[in-house]
C-alpha cells in the first residue's frame, strides 16, 4: 500500500512524466489529471538514473581534473617565483662582479670605442701585409714628374722580374717625398 509519502520528491519511487518532443522532465501532479499520466514507468526512472549517475561520474572527473590542472598552476607559480628570484640574485651577483674588474658596467662607451679601433687597427694592418718598400733608389734627374714615375715603374719591374715575382701583382709604385733634412733618397712604396 502506497502512502502519499512515497511520492514526495525526496522519496527515490518519485517520477515525472516525459514530453516526447522536448525530452524534458516535467511533473504533471495535477489532481484533475488521470493517475497513468501523472507519473512515468519505472523503466524510464531507472535509465534517468543511471544517465544521472553518468553525468555525476563526469562532472566528478572534471572536478579532480580542474584541481589537478589547479596544482600544477600553483606548482609553476612556485617554480617562476623562483627563478625570478634566482635571476635578480645573479644578476647583483655579476653587477658586483663587473664593479671589481674595474667596473666595465658603467663604462659601455668607452669599450666599444676601444674594440673598434682595435678592429680597425687590425684591418689597416691586414691591408699593409703585403706592401713593400724599397729604399735607397736614387730619384731620377729628370724634370718631369711623369717621367720619373716612369723611371721608378721601370726599375721596379725589371726588379720583380730578376727575382722572378709576377709583375702583374703590382697594384701600385708610389715614391715618397723627399726629406730636406735628410741626405738620402726617398723609399718607394710598393703595394700589392
Amino acid at each position: 500500500m502506497e502512502t502519499n509519502l512515497d511520492k514526495t520528491p525526496q522519496h527515490p519511487v518519485f517520477v515525472t512524466q516525459v514530453s516526447e518532443t522536448s525530452k524534458r522532465c516535467q511533473t504533471n501532479t495535477s489532481p484533475s489529471s488521470p493517475p497513468d499520466e501523472r507519473f512515468v514507468n519505472i523503466a524510464d526512472f531507472s535509465t534517468w538514473k543511471a544517465k544521472l549517475l553518468i553525468m555525476e561520474t563526469l562532472i566528478n572527473s572534471k572536478d579532480s581534473t580542474i584541481l589537478d590542472l589547479s596544482n600544477k598552476i600553483t606548482d609553476l607559480t612556485k617554480r617562476v617565483e623562483q627563478l625570478e628570484t634566482e635571476l635578480k640574485d645573479a644578476k647583483i651577483a655579476s653587477q658586483a662582479v663587473a664593479q671589481v674588474e674595474g667596473k666595465k658596467v658603467d663604462r659601455p662607451h668607452e669599450q666599444i670605442e676601444v674594440l673598434n679601433s682595435v678592429v680597425s687597427e687590425q684591418r689597416e694592418r691586414e691591408r699593409r701585409k703585403k706592401n713593400v718598400i724599397v729604399f735607397g733608389v736614387q730619384m731620377s734627374t729628370k724634370t718631369s714628374q711623369k717621367a720619373q714615375v716612369a723611371d721608378d715603374t721601370g726599375l721596379i719591374e725589371r726588379a720583380f722580374k730578376a727575382v722572378k715575382i709576377d709583375v702583374g701583382k703590382i697594384k701600385y709604385i708610389r715614391r715618397f717625398k723627399p726629406n730636406p733634412s735628410l741626405n738620402r733618397p726617398p723609399p718607394i712604396l710598393i703595394q700589392t
